[in-house]
């Protein structure tokens, strides 16, 4: 019974994103788009997820609502959360297309530290923002373009209405070696 009551509280968190006056019969947000869960699979921690779009093999994920969330594999917030996440690790970001994530997720700084400690792949919209001379000068080359997000909600994949690009980091490593696959021990979650 308590894992019920933890599911209703997940989707009641989630349930303020959503509004009555979106276009195309949809009253989701895009929220819980990701990019296709069969290529997420490779990947061992998704940066921004939930219980409902997580696709990464071990589970561990980082979340809007860890508090509630980390009984379906949250291990805390971003960015207080990926001090859990093992260096070396393949991460992969999506996070909301909100200026507030966008500009801390995108910006030179965060991205350039993250791919010293992480094998960082991520997804990006192509909007006017201040991050994006980052991404054209440093990314757009390397980078593929997105048609289509898997919508976990309605289990079908949704065609992108801005252009999106997918990058992954550059210094590939031999990725048949062994990727560590539980989070960090010796860092305790975020209060």
């Amino acid at each position: 019974m308590r894992m019920f009551g933890r599911i209703a509280h997940v989707l009641s968190l989630y349930a303020i994103f959503e509004s009555p006056l979106a276009d195309c019969g949809q009253k989701r947000s895009n929220l819980q788009l990701g990019l296709d869960p069969v290529l997420r699979k490779r990947f061992c921690y998704e940066v921004f997820a939930s219980p409902m779009n997580a696709a990464v093999p071990n589970g561990f994920f980082l979340s809007k609502f860890p508090h509630v969330e980390r009984h379906f594999g949250s291990l805390g917030k971003f960015p207080q959360g990926l001090l859990r996440i093992p260096p070396e690790s393949q991460i992969f970001m999506n996070p909301p297309w909100t200026p507030t994530y966008m500009n801390e997720s995108y910006g030179f700084d965060f991205l350039e530290a993250a791919k010293r400690v992480f094998k960082v792949r991520f997804v990006c919209p192509i909007v006017n923002s201040e991050w994006r001379k980052n991404i054209a000068e440093n990314y757009t080359a390397s980078s593929v373009w997105v048609k289509r997000f898997w919508d976990n909600s309605a289990q079908e994949f949704r065609e992108t209405v801005n252009p999106v690009l997918f990058w992954e980091y550059e210094n590939e490593k031999d990725d048949s070696s062994e990727e560590p696959d539980t989070p960090r021990s010796d860092v305790s979650s975020p209060k």
